[in-house]
């Protein structure tokens, strides 16, 4: 079977279930050109899509980045407050 498939190949003929067509009939080239035109419409969609979500990334990592930084402003307030509190208990 694997032998037949091949030599209908070799052939120029399109192997379909098991009869094999001949080629010609396949090659509409209104046919081809407009799954050209549907794949690249498709690439573009998922191209937006991908433009879409690495912004939807970029914000959340901006977000992400500007909470450890407010963390970090609140953890140096606290620790000056802290000083300050134990310079008061201390009576200085």
């Amino acid at each position: 079977m694997l032998r037949d498939a091949a030599q209908c190949l070799y052939q120029g003929k399109a192997i379909r279930g098991s009869a094999a067509t001949d080629m010609s009939d396949a090659s509409d080239f209104g046919l081809i050109q407009r799954q050209q035109k549907q794949i690249l419409d498709e690439m573009g969609e998922f191209r937006d899509q991908l433009t879409v979500l690495t912004a939807i990334c970029m914000r959340v990592e901006g977000a992400v980045n500007a909470l450890t930084t407010e963390v970090r402003a609140v953890h140096s307030r606290h620790a000056r407050l802290d000083r300050r509190v134990k310079e008061l208990e201390s009576g200085h």
